[in-house]
């Protein structure tokens, strides 16, 4: 599973009922010769004033618009609670996720540095010559 301690989470929507804010998420992982693929697609609560507040400073919309989508990048703090459960008469499984804190990040986080961006290095610091008189007291004979 993709949601867990340190993930990036793509936020899509959010919903706040007073309890807690459950937002629309998704986790995905870049894949070599590009593209991503999704690790995680699913609905995920956000409980605890702090953590909620964090989330209501996205300004995320209450539903999703696949026309215009707005997506927002948290990082998740502290490994999530994951509860699932079992209807008998649906026959369904349903798993609700809980968050406690997040990270907010600024705009791209949770991505890496492109390739086509410089690297810079720092340069070795040239050893000093050695003059002759110090070499001669370093000698053991």
């Amino acid at each position: 599973m993709g949601l867990r301690d340190g993930a990036y989470v793509r936020l899509w929507s959010a919903k706040d009922n007073g309890k807690v804010i459950t937002c629309q998420a998704s986790v995905s992982k870049k894949q070599e010769g590009g593209g991503y693929r999704t690790l995680f697609s699913g609905f995920v609560n956000f409980i605890g004033e702090e953590c909620k507040e964090k989330i209501r400073s996205l300004g995320l919309p209450e539903t999703s618009d696949r026309q215009n989508p707005v997506g927002k990048t948290i990082k998740v703090v502290g490994s999530p609670d994951v509860t699932t459960w079992f209807n008998p008469k649906t026959k369904e499984n349903r798993m609700n996720i809980a968050v406690y804190d997040v990270e907010l990040q600024e705009d791209g986080g949770g991505q890496r540095q492109s390739k086509s961006a410089p690297k810079t290095y720092r340069k070795k610091a040239e050893p000093k010559p050695a003059e002759d008189d110090d070499l001669d007291s370093e000698l053991p004979f």
